[in-house]
This record gives structure tokens, C-alpha cells and sequence, in this order.
């Protein structure tokens, strides 16, 4: 049986509060949420074409984390919140597909098949 549209194929955890859930036609972030029955469960709030927009929004939510949580921080507080947070995506996008070279360049982050499987 096909999968449907939106269907993940794959869910990177983040962190505890974020992750992205990979679909076969773009990926979406997700936050985790209290449902109605009290159950913790992530919640799409995002859709991007591809995943360097994905985790851009990812560090961006981070960092308001951080404002909201501390009311304020300094920029190079900031600065350190958002790569700690890229670090955190670069690690679990490795750890859900552990067959994929995860390589990020200036702006963008793309991930290729191994070169083992070829």
C-alpha cells in the first residue's frame, strides 16, 4: 500500500519541544503540544519545500525561546543559542538517516546519499 501525501517517512527529533516530520512532498516543524485528552503530542505548525527552511525556522523558534524564557538576552547569547540548535539538527537529521551524509555549506544544509552505497 502507497503512503499518502502526508504521511511522514521519517520524524527527526530536535530537542524536546521541536521536530521535523519528513513528507514525501516537503517537511513540516512540529512543537509539542498538550491535546485535549492531556497527551503530549507534536503539532505541525510550519511547512517548508525544503529542509535548510525548515531548521532556519528552527533556530529562529529557539532563540524566541530563549527572549520569551529569559525576557532578554544578549546577541552573542543569542548567537550561541542558534548554533548549539544548528549542531542539535545537524546531529539528529545524522541519527535518522544514518545512510545519508549530512553536509552543511554557507547557507544551506543538503543531504546526500552515502557515497558507501555506490
Amino acid at each position: 500500500m502507497a503512503k499518502k501525501e502526508n504521511e511522514p517517512i521519517g520524524t527527526i527529533i530536535l530537542d524536546d519541544k521541536y521536530c521535523i516530520a519528513v513528507l514525501p512532498i516537503d517537511y513540516s516543524l512540529a512543537r509539542r503540544r498538550k491535546g485535549k485528552d492531556g497527551e503530549d503530542k507534536f503539532e505541525s505548525f510550519a511547512w517548508f519545500g525544503n529542509i535548510s527552511q525548515c531548521l532556519k525556522e528552527y533556530v529562529h523558534q529557539t532563540v524566541h525561546d530563549d527572549l520569551r524564557a529569559k525576557r532578554g538576552i544578549s546577541l552573542p547569547e543569542a548567537a550561541d543559542t542558534a548554533q548549539r540548535a544548528l549542531e542539535r539538527c545537524l546531529q539528529a537529521i545524522q541519527e535518522c538517516f544514518p545512510t545519508y551524509e549530512v553536509v552543511k555549506k554557507e547557507d544551506d544544509i543538503v543531504i546526500y546519499p552515502s557515497r558507501e552505497r555506490f
